[in-house]
Protein backbone atom coordinates (compact mmCIF):
# COMPACT_ATOMS: atom_id res chain seq x y z
CA UNK A 1 0.00 0.00 0.00
CA UNK A 2 1.23 3.09 -0.96
CA UNK A 3 0.74 6.72 -1.90
CA UNK A 4 1.91 10.13 -3.54
CA UNK A 5 2.49 12.25 -0.97
CA UNK A 6 5.27 13.27 1.06
CA UNK A 7 3.27 15.54 3.55
CA UNK A 8 1.38 12.61 5.10
CA UNK A 9 1.12 12.48 9.12
CA UNK A 10 -0.03 9.36 9.58
CA UNK A 11 2.59 6.09 8.77
CA UNK A 12 1.37 4.32 5.41
CA UNK A 13 2.62 1.37 6.58
CA UNK A 14 4.31 -0.43 8.98
CA UNK A 15 7.79 -0.33 10.27
CA UNK A 16 10.50 -1.56 12.56
CA UNK A 17 9.35 -0.87 16.02
CA UNK A 18 10.20 -2.47 19.64
CA UNK A 19 6.27 -2.82 20.57
CA UNK A 20 5.83 -5.88 17.59
CA UNK A 21 9.78 -7.38 17.95
CA UNK A 22 10.40 -10.72 19.87
CA UNK A 23 13.42 -11.21 20.70
CA UNK A 24 12.95 -15.44 20.45
CA UNK A 25 12.53 -16.42 16.94
CA UNK A 26 9.23 -17.81 16.12
CA UNK A 27 9.08 -19.33 12.54
CA UNK A 28 5.52 -19.33 11.04
CA UNK A 29 3.87 -22.57 10.41
CA UNK A 30 3.20 -24.35 7.77
CA UNK A 31 -0.67 -24.08 6.85
CA UNK A 32 -1.33 -27.55 7.81
CA UNK A 33 0.59 -29.62 10.78
CA UNK A 34 2.82 -31.95 9.43
CA UNK A 35 2.52 -30.25 5.88
CA UNK A 36 6.37 -29.30 4.46
CA UNK A 37 7.73 -25.87 5.21
CA UNK A 38 6.40 -23.26 2.61
CA UNK A 39 8.74 -22.21 -0.19
CA UNK A 40 9.84 -18.47 0.27
CA UNK A 41 10.48 -16.41 -2.35
CA UNK A 42 11.53 -12.58 -2.53
CA UNK A 43 7.91 -11.10 -4.04
CA UNK A 44 4.67 -13.38 -3.42
CA UNK A 45 4.39 -12.68 -7.71
CA UNK A 46 7.06 -14.93 -8.37
CA UNK A 47 5.57 -17.61 -5.83
CA UNK A 48 2.40 -17.51 -8.38
CA UNK A 49 4.18 -17.79 -11.27
CA UNK A 50 6.03 -20.93 -9.86
CA UNK A 51 3.07 -22.59 -8.99
CA UNK A 52 1.76 -23.25 -12.58
CA UNK A 53 4.57 -25.21 -13.12
CA UNK A 54 4.71 -26.92 -9.62
CA UNK A 55 0.74 -27.89 -10.73
CA UNK A 56 2.16 -29.20 -14.20
CA UNK A 57 0.36 -26.68 -15.69
CA UNK A 58 1.07 -26.42 -19.39
CA UNK A 59 1.85 -22.71 -21.35
CA UNK A 60 -1.34 -21.68 -23.63
CA UNK A 61 -3.26 -23.44 -20.68
CA UNK A 62 -6.74 -21.43 -19.81
CA UNK A 63 -6.76 -20.06 -16.58
CA UNK A 64 -9.32 -18.09 -14.72
CA UNK A 65 -9.00 -14.94 -12.66
CA UNK A 66 -10.89 -12.19 -10.58
CA UNK A 67 -11.54 -8.92 -12.43
CA UNK A 68 -10.77 -7.44 -9.74
CA UNK A 69 -7.01 -7.50 -9.24
CA UNK A 70 -4.00 -5.98 -8.61
CA UNK A 71 -1.79 -6.62 -12.41
CA UNK A 72 0.85 -7.75 -9.98
CA UNK A 73 -1.11 -11.15 -9.39
CA UNK A 74 -2.06 -11.07 -13.50
CA UNK A 75 1.35 -10.71 -14.71
CA UNK A 76 2.64 -14.02 -13.57
CA UNK A 77 0.31 -15.73 -15.50
CA UNK A 78 1.45 -13.99 -18.44
CA UNK A 79 4.58 -14.05 -18.29
CA UNK A 80 4.35 -18.14 -17.68
CA UNK A 81 2.35 -18.09 -21.32
CA UNK A 82 -0.95 -19.09 -19.70
CA UNK A 83 -4.26 -17.53 -21.49
CA UNK A 84 -6.18 -15.60 -19.15
CA UNK A 85 -9.42 -15.09 -18.95
CA UNK A 86 -11.34 -12.84 -16.35
CA UNK A 87 -14.44 -13.69 -14.10
CA UNK A 88 -16.77 -10.99 -12.86
CA UNK A 89 -16.77 -9.72 -9.40
CA UNK A 90 -19.62 -7.79 -7.72
CA UNK A 91 -19.00 -5.05 -6.01
CA UNK A 92 -19.39 -6.62 -2.43
CA UNK A 93 -16.15 -8.19 -3.68
CA UNK A 94 -17.51 -11.82 -3.94
CA UNK A 95 -17.85 -13.89 -7.29
CA UNK A 96 -21.04 -15.69 -8.57
CA UNK A 97 -20.17 -18.59 -8.85
CA UNK A 98 -22.93 -19.31 -11.96
CA UNK A 99 -20.98 -17.07 -13.88
CA UNK A 100 -17.82 -18.20 -13.25
CA UNK A 101 -18.34 -22.22 -13.83
CA UNK A 102 -19.76 -20.79 -17.33
CA UNK A 103 -16.67 -19.63 -18.15
CA UNK A 104 -14.71 -23.18 -17.62
CA UNK A 105 -14.24 -25.10 -21.01
CA UNK A 106 -12.38 -28.49 -21.62
CA UNK A 107 -9.00 -25.86 -22.35
CA UNK A 108 -9.51 -24.34 -18.67
CA UNK A 109 -6.74 -25.98 -16.04
CA UNK A 110 -6.75 -23.40 -12.99
CA UNK A 111 -8.95 -20.54 -11.25
CA UNK A 112 -7.27 -18.01 -8.92
CA UNK A 113 -9.24 -16.89 -5.90
CA UNK A 114 -8.45 -14.00 -4.25
CA UNK A 115 -9.22 -13.31 -0.31
CA UNK A 116 -9.26 -9.36 -0.66
CA UNK A 117 -8.19 -7.91 2.43
CA UNK A 118 -8.09 -10.70 4.71
CA UNK A 119 -11.94 -11.53 4.44
CA UNK A 120 -12.58 -15.05 3.06
CA UNK A 121 -14.16 -15.89 -0.45
CA UNK A 122 -16.82 -18.45 -0.21
CA UNK A 123 -13.86 -20.91 -0.95
CA UNK A 124 -15.75 -24.31 -0.01
CA UNK A 125 -18.26 -23.54 -3.11
CA UNK A 126 -15.17 -22.62 -5.24
CA UNK A 127 -13.32 -26.17 -3.92
CA UNK A 128 -15.95 -27.85 -5.07
CA UNK A 129 -16.33 -26.53 -8.79
CA UNK A 130 -12.69 -27.20 -9.60
CA UNK A 131 -13.71 -30.77 -8.08
CA UNK A 132 -16.48 -31.05 -10.34
CA UNK A 133 -14.29 -30.27 -13.22
CA UNK A 134 -10.87 -31.48 -12.40
CA UNK A 135 -9.26 -27.79 -11.87
CA UNK A 136 -6.60 -26.61 -9.93
CA UNK A 137 -7.19 -24.04 -7.29
CA UNK A 138 -4.96 -21.32 -6.57
CA UNK A 139 -5.37 -19.03 -3.43
CA UNK A 140 -3.91 -15.60 -3.78
CA UNK A 141 -3.54 -15.24 0.43
CA UNK A 142 -1.29 -12.05 -0.29
CA UNK A 143 -4.26 -9.94 1.94
CA UNK A 144 -3.92 -13.00 4.78
CA UNK A 145 -1.95 -13.02 7.71
CA UNK A 146 -4.29 -15.47 10.05
CA UNK A 147 -7.66 -16.41 8.60
CA UNK A 148 -9.74 -19.65 8.17
CA UNK A 149 -13.28 -20.05 6.82
CA UNK A 150 -15.46 -22.17 9.19
CA UNK A 151 -12.22 -23.99 10.77
CA UNK A 152 -10.18 -24.69 8.06
CA UNK A 153 -6.89 -22.31 7.24
CA UNK A 154 -7.15 -20.38 4.25
CA UNK A 155 -4.59 -21.14 2.04
CA UNK A 156 -5.22 -25.28 2.52
CA UNK A 157 -8.33 -25.12 0.39
CA UNK A 158 -6.11 -24.77 -3.21
CA UNK A 159 -3.97 -26.93 -4.51
CA UNK A 160 -1.36 -23.78 -4.20
CA UNK A 161 -1.89 -21.27 -1.77
CA UNK A 162 0.52 -17.63 -2.14
CA UNK A 163 0.94 -15.14 0.77
CA UNK A 164 2.88 -12.26 0.59
CA UNK A 165 3.92 -11.32 4.30
CA UNK A 166 5.17 -7.60 3.62
CA UNK A 167 1.97 -6.67 3.25
CA UNK A 168 1.96 -7.02 7.47
CA UNK A 169 5.08 -8.02 8.76
CA UNK A 170 7.76 -4.67 8.97
CA UNK A 171 10.00 -6.22 6.40
CA UNK A 172 11.15 -5.42 2.59
CA UNK A 173 10.02 -8.74 0.65
CA UNK A 174 9.20 -12.07 1.15
CA UNK A 175 6.41 -14.03 -0.01
CA UNK A 176 5.52 -17.81 0.86
CA UNK A 177 3.87 -20.72 -1.72
CA UNK A 178 2.44 -23.60 0.05
CA UNK A 179 1.71 -26.89 -2.13
CA UNK A 180 -0.89 -29.90 -1.34
CA UNK A 181 1.54 -32.19 -2.69
CA UNK A 182 4.96 -30.14 -2.17
CA UNK A 183 7.08 -33.78 -1.87
CA UNK A 184 6.24 -34.14 -5.80
CA UNK A 185 7.75 -31.25 -6.91
CA UNK A 186 11.47 -29.97 -7.11
CA UNK A 187 12.97 -27.33 -5.39
CA UNK A 188 13.34 -24.24 -7.43
CA UNK A 189 16.79 -23.53 -8.83
CA UNK A 190 17.88 -20.48 -6.25
CA UNK A 191 20.13 -18.16 -6.69
CA UNK A 192 22.77 -17.37 -4.06
CA UNK A 193 21.82 -13.98 -2.14
CA UNK A 194 25.44 -12.01 -2.35
CA UNK A 195 26.22 -9.54 0.48
CA UNK A 196 25.48 -6.17 -2.04
CA UNK A 197 22.14 -7.75 -2.47
CA UNK A 198 21.40 -8.12 1.27
CA UNK A 199 22.88 -4.67 1.98
CA UNK A 200 20.70 -3.20 -0.61
CA UNK A 201 17.38 -4.61 0.88
CA UNK A 202 18.72 -3.65 4.68
CA UNK A 203 19.19 -0.02 3.19
CA UNK A 204 15.75 -0.07 1.31
CA UNK A 205 14.11 -1.41 4.27
CA UNK A 206 15.44 1.21 6.66
CA UNK A 207 14.39 4.25 4.27
CA UNK A 208 11.40 2.85 4.47
CA UNK A 209 11.05 2.73 8.16
CA UNK A 210 12.82 6.25 8.27
CA UNK A 211 9.96 7.76 5.93
CA UNK A 212 7.32 6.52 8.59
CA UNK A 213 9.31 7.01 11.70
CA UNK A 214 12.44 8.40 13.54
CA UNK A 215 12.19 5.71 15.96
CA UNK A 216 16.23 5.18 17.51
CA UNK A 217 16.35 1.55 16.24
CA UNK A 218 15.77 2.36 12.50
CA UNK A 219 18.55 5.18 12.69
CA UNK A 220 21.43 2.91 14.26
CA UNK A 221 20.56 0.70 11.30
CA UNK A 222 20.95 3.37 8.66
CA UNK A 223 24.32 4.13 10.34
CA UNK A 224 25.16 0.67 10.42
CA UNK A 225 24.04 0.19 6.73
CA UNK A 226 25.72 2.82 5.42
CA UNK A 227 29.01 2.66 7.04
CA UNK A 228 29.43 -1.18 5.72
CA UNK A 229 28.06 0.26 2.43
CA UNK A 230 30.76 2.97 2.23
CA UNK A 231 33.81 0.91 3.63
CA UNK A 232 33.15 -1.99 0.69
CA UNK A 233 32.66 0.83 -1.78
CA UNK A 234 36.25 1.79 -0.93
CA UNK A 235 37.78 -1.63 -1.07
CA UNK A 236 36.10 -1.88 -4.62
CA UNK A 237 37.55 1.48 -5.79
CA UNK A 238 34.13 2.88 -6.71
CA UNK A 239 31.59 5.27 -5.75
CA UNK A 240 29.09 3.52 -7.90
CA UNK A 241 25.48 2.72 -6.23
CA UNK A 242 23.43 1.26 -9.34
CA UNK A 243 20.55 -0.71 -7.45
CA UNK A 244 20.28 -4.23 -8.08
CA UNK A 245 16.84 -4.60 -8.47
CA UNK A 246 13.28 -2.25 -8.37
CA UNK A 247 13.65 -0.76 -4.75
CA UNK A 248 9.82 -0.10 -4.83
CA UNK A 249 8.49 -3.25 -3.98
CA UNK A 250 4.96 -1.95 -4.72
CA UNK A 251 5.58 -1.82 -8.02
CA UNK A 252 3.37 -4.44 -10.59
CA UNK A 253 6.12 -5.19 -13.55
CA UNK A 254 7.04 -8.44 -13.09
CA UNK A 255 11.25 -8.58 -12.77
CA UNK A 256 12.06 -11.74 -14.34
CA UNK A 257 15.54 -11.47 -12.98
CA UNK A 258 14.41 -12.27 -9.09
CA UNK A 259 12.19 -15.42 -10.27
CA UNK A 260 14.36 -17.66 -8.23
CA UNK A 261 15.65 -15.50 -5.47
CA UNK A 262 14.26 -16.72 -2.01
CA UNK A 263 13.20 -14.53 0.68
CA UNK A 264 16.11 -12.28 1.52
CA UNK A 265 18.33 -13.06 4.86
CA UNK A 266 16.97 -9.35 6.02
CA UNK A 267 13.43 -9.97 5.66
CA UNK A 268 13.43 -13.63 6.68
CA UNK A 269 15.22 -12.89 10.00
CA UNK A 270 12.65 -9.85 10.62
CA UNK A 271 9.93 -12.28 9.67
CA UNK A 272 10.69 -14.96 12.33
CA UNK A 273 11.09 -11.79 15.15
CA UNK A 274 8.15 -10.65 14.94
CA UNK A 275 5.19 -11.09 17.27
CA UNK A 276 2.84 -12.08 15.07
CA UNK A 277 -0.21 -12.69 17.29
CA UNK A 278 0.29 -9.04 18.77
CA UNK A 279 0.68 -7.72 15.19
CA UNK A 280 -2.40 -9.41 14.41
CA UNK A 281 -4.46 -7.94 17.77
CA UNK A 282 -3.52 -4.51 16.51
CA UNK A 283 -4.73 -4.91 13.45
CA UNK A 284 -8.22 -6.06 14.77
CA UNK A 285 -8.35 -3.88 17.57
CA UNK A 286 -7.70 -0.49 14.91
CA UNK A 287 -9.88 -2.02 12.21
CA UNK A 288 -12.79 -2.06 14.93
CA UNK A 289 -12.08 1.09 16.04
CA UNK A 290 -12.50 2.56 12.57
CA UNK A 291 -16.19 0.32 12.01
CA UNK A 292 -17.20 1.69 15.05
CA UNK A 293 -16.89 5.27 14.56
CA UNK A 294 -17.31 5.24 10.73
CA UNK A 295 -20.72 2.48 11.14
CA UNK A 296 -23.55 4.83 9.89
CA UNK A 297 -22.06 7.71 8.99
CA UNK A 298 -23.64 9.47 6.02
CA UNK A 299 -22.50 8.87 2.72
CA UNK A 300 -20.12 6.35 4.32
CA UNK A 301 -20.70 2.58 3.36
CA UNK A 302 -18.64 -0.09 4.59
CA UNK A 303 -17.68 -3.24 2.35
CA UNK A 304 -17.68 -5.04 5.63
CA UNK A 305 -20.31 -4.40 8.81
CA UNK A 306 -18.81 -6.90 10.68
CA UNK A 307 -14.93 -8.54 11.56
CA UNK A 308 -15.31 -12.45 12.24
CA UNK A 309 -12.91 -13.11 15.01
CA UNK A 310 -10.77 -15.18 12.62
CA UNK A 311 -9.91 -12.74 10.28
CA UNK A 312 -6.30 -10.40 10.55
CA UNK A 313 -7.25 -7.35 7.84
CA UNK A 314 -5.07 -6.08 5.77
CA UNK A 315 -6.73 -2.56 5.60
CA UNK A 316 -9.92 -1.12 6.36
CA UNK A 317 -12.27 -0.73 2.50
CA UNK A 318 -15.00 1.96 2.05
CA UNK A 319 -17.10 3.77 -0.55
CA UNK A 320 -16.95 7.06 -0.28
CA UNK A 321 -20.50 8.48 -1.81
CA UNK A 322 -20.40 8.79 -5.27
CA UNK A 323 -16.59 10.44 -5.43
CA UNK A 324 -14.52 8.61 -7.93
CA UNK A 325 -11.02 8.31 -6.50
CA UNK A 326 -12.09 9.64 -3.23
CA UNK A 327 -8.50 8.49 -1.76
CA UNK A 328 -6.90 10.99 -3.39
CA UNK A 329 -9.36 13.89 -1.41
CA UNK A 330 -8.57 11.94 1.89
CA UNK A 331 -4.47 12.32 0.70
CA UNK A 332 -4.87 16.05 0.57
CA UNK A 333 -6.07 16.05 4.11
CA UNK A 334 -2.99 13.94 5.23
CA UNK A 335 -4.29 10.57 4.90
CA UNK A 336 -2.59 7.58 3.42
CA UNK A 337 -5.74 6.45 1.25
CA UNK A 338 -5.00 4.26 -1.64
CA UNK A 339 -6.93 2.39 -4.18
CA UNK A 340 -6.53 0.16 -6.95
CA UNK A 341 -7.07 2.33 -10.07
CA UNK A 342 -3.16 2.95 -10.41
CA UNK A 343 -2.55 -1.06 -10.72
CA UNK A 344 -5.65 -2.35 -12.93
CA UNK A 345 -4.31 -5.28 -15.23
CA UNK A 346 -4.42 -3.22 -18.88
CA UNK A 347 -6.63 -6.70 -20.11
CA UNK A 348 -9.50 -6.34 -17.94
CA UNK A 349 -12.17 -4.70 -19.81
CA UNK A 350 -14.01 -2.02 -18.25
CA UNK A 351 -17.09 -2.19 -20.54
CA UNK A 352 -17.44 -5.86 -20.13
CA UNK A 353 -16.91 -5.82 -16.22
CA UNK A 354 -18.69 -3.10 -14.73
CA UNK A 355 -18.90 -4.02 -10.79
CA UNK A 356 -15.03 -4.53 -10.98
CA UNK A 357 -14.58 -1.05 -12.49
CA UNK A 358 -16.46 0.28 -10.12
CA UNK A 359 -14.08 -1.19 -7.53
CA UNK A 360 -11.17 -0.16 -8.98
CA UNK A 361 -12.33 3.42 -9.00
CA UNK A 362 -14.37 3.76 -6.04
CA UNK A 363 -13.72 1.04 -3.56
CA UNK A 364 -10.91 3.19 -0.77
CA UNK A 365 -8.20 1.63 1.48
CA UNK A 366 -7.67 3.10 4.61
CA UNK A 367 -4.91 1.91 6.59
CA UNK A 368 -4.92 0.25 9.80
CA UNK A 369 -1.16 -1.15 10.45
CA UNK A 370 0.29 -1.94 13.90
CA UNK A 371 2.01 1.35 14.11
CA UNK A 372 -1.26 3.27 14.03
CA UNK A 373 -1.87 5.34 17.23
CA UNK A 374 -5.29 6.70 18.74
CA UNK A 375 -4.52 9.95 17.26
CA UNK A 376 -3.70 8.60 14.09
CA UNK A 377 -6.95 6.78 13.87
CA UNK A 378 -8.76 10.09 15.27
CA UNK A 379 -7.08 11.80 11.94
CA UNK A 380 -8.34 9.09 9.81
CA UNK A 381 -12.24 9.53 11.03
CA UNK A 382 -11.85 13.29 10.68
CA UNK A 383 -10.59 13.38 7.28
CA UNK A 384 -13.03 10.46 6.24
CA UNK A 385 -16.07 12.95 8.05
CA UNK A 386 -14.86 15.94 5.87
CA UNK A 387 -14.34 14.29 2.42
CA UNK A 388 -17.55 12.52 3.16
CA UNK A 389 -19.44 15.69 4.03
CA UNK A 390 -18.93 16.77 0.71
CA UNK A 391 -20.25 13.80 -1.36
CA UNK A 392 -23.33 13.94 -3.26
CA UNK A 393 -26.16 11.87 -1.78
CA UNK A 394 -26.34 8.25 -2.77
CA UNK A 395 -28.24 6.39 -5.55
CA UNK A 396 -30.45 4.07 -4.23
CA UNK A 397 -28.92 0.12 -4.81
CA UNK A 398 -25.68 1.47 -5.28
CA UNK A 399 -23.71 0.11 -3.42
CA UNK A 400 -23.68 -3.49 -1.48
CA UNK A 401 -26.04 -3.51 1.83
CA UNK A 402 -24.76 -4.14 4.87
CA UNK A 403 -26.59 -7.53 4.85
CA UNK A 404 -25.10 -8.40 1.57
CA UNK A 405 -21.33 -7.20 3.40
CA UNK A 406 -22.05 -9.69 5.79
CA UNK A 407 -22.90 -12.07 3.58
CA UNK A 408 -19.66 -11.87 2.44
CA UNK A 409 -17.60 -12.28 5.23
CA UNK A 410 -19.62 -15.19 7.05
Amino acid sequence: MNAASSTFTIPKEQFLSWEFFSLLGRPLAAPVADAPRPLSFFWARNAILYSLKALGISPGAHVLLPAYLCRAAVEPFEVFGAEVEFYPISRSCEPDIVELEAKVTPRTKAILVAHYFGFPQPIDKLRALCDRHHLYLIEDCAHVLQGSFYGQPLGTFGDAGVFSWRKFLPIYDGGDLWLRRRSEVPLPPWQKESLAFTLKVAKSLVDKTLENSSGILAKCFSWAIESVKSAAKRLRGTSSDAPLFALDSNRATFDISLVNQKVSRVSSWLRTHSDVPAIAAKRRENFQFLLDRLRGLPHVTLLHAELPDTTCPWIFPIFLGDIPDAHLRLQSEGIPAVNWSGVRPPAVDCAAFPDAAFLYDNLTFLPVHQDLTRAHLDAIIRGVQKVAAEAPSLSKGKYPSSRESHETIR
